[in-house]
């Protein structure tokens, strides 16, 4: 089925900004715990910026990119990216309520997922991909990517995850 209506478009431009002249947005409701914080981190010293701070021109307040640019001023950042948009009060309420909570929505392949995670295992090891390691392994049992999985297969590898970590020391007494 076609679309018949055109998307608007609310980019209205892009810069690079003083992270510290940048609005936080007292209404974003997210918070950032030390784990995230320290991953984000590894993936900027690492690979740098590959996403730029969202910021609502109307308003002067940032719609995304909170974390980045906390991160930015701690570092000593002199300039971060960023992209402008033109949003009523509504929009931007609406962006960040949802904006986040879509893109959880997102199912994985595991597949695609493992796949990527055995190549970065075969590569050269640096602070990235060693945070990539914890982050797979940490994520092993997230039910977003156990969806992914056949129950038969769920269910042998709990079972001979619980085996390999089970001790007489573990257990509780």
């Amino acid at each position: 089925m076609a679309n018949s209506k055109i998307w608007d478009n609310r980019i209205v431009g892009y810069d690079n900004l003083d992270p510290r002249v940048i609005k936080a947005n007292e209404s974003n409701w997210k918070r950032h715990p030390p784990k995230q914080r320290e991953k984000m981190l590894v993936m900027l010293n690492t690979i740098g910026w590959v996403q730029d701070v969202i910021i609502n021109k109307t308003s002067g307040k940032m719609v995304d990119g909170h974390l980045r640019v906390d991160l930015a001023i701690q570092a000593g950042e002199a300039t971060v990216p960023v992209k402008y948009v033109e949003l009523t009060e509504d929009q931007e309420i609406s962006i960040l309520t949802m904006m986040d909570t879509i893109t959880s929505m997102a199912v994985v392949d595991f597949e695609k997922y493992t796949a990527l995670v055995i190549k970065t295992e075969a590569e050269e090891e640096t602070p990235l991909k060693q945070l990539m390691k914890k982050f797979s392994r940490a994520n092993r049992w997230n039910p977003i990517i156990v969806s992914g999985l056949s129950s038969s297969y769920r269910k042998s590898c709990v079972t001979k995850e619980r085996r390999s970590s089970f001790s007489p020391s573990s257990s509780s007494a």
